[in-house]
């Protein structure tokens, strides 16, 4: 503080305007969601094989990118390791009755068990 006995008002001020230009302003970018929220999204609306060599691409490329690509996407075949038994009600009474009706109707004329 001692140092600061000769420093004018508007050196004060330049200094105040740098720090804010440099801290204090949003950054306005081009995506909303992350570069993991993309690529799952895009990869949850792929087929199975495009999925498939898309994600051996990214464990090539990038292990931990893939891995979390790997937990943002949803497939049928994660059901049993990411949800509980005891959580299908809850995620059930989530859906839109006719939404599921659909799906349901779906699933059990291409061969779906009705257990």
């Amino acid at each position: 503080m001692r140092q600061t006995a000769d420093i004018t008002p508007d050196a004060v001020v330049r200094f105040v305007h740098a720090l804010v230009a440099r801290y204090c302003r949003t950054r306005l970018t081009a995506f909303d969601k992350t570069p993991v929220e993309r690529v799952g999204a895009i990869l949850n609306s792929s087929s199975a094989i495009t999925r498939d060599d898309v994600l051996v691409g990214l464990v090539e490329s990038d292990a931990d990118f893939a891995k979390d690509v790997r937990k943002s996407i949803f497939t049928f075949e994660y059901i049993p390791a990411r949800l509980r038994p005891i959580q299908v009600p809850g995620f059930l009474r989530m859906i839109d009755p006719t939404d599921l009706a659909t799906a349901m109707a779906y699933a059990f004329g291409i061969g779906g068990k009705r257990e």
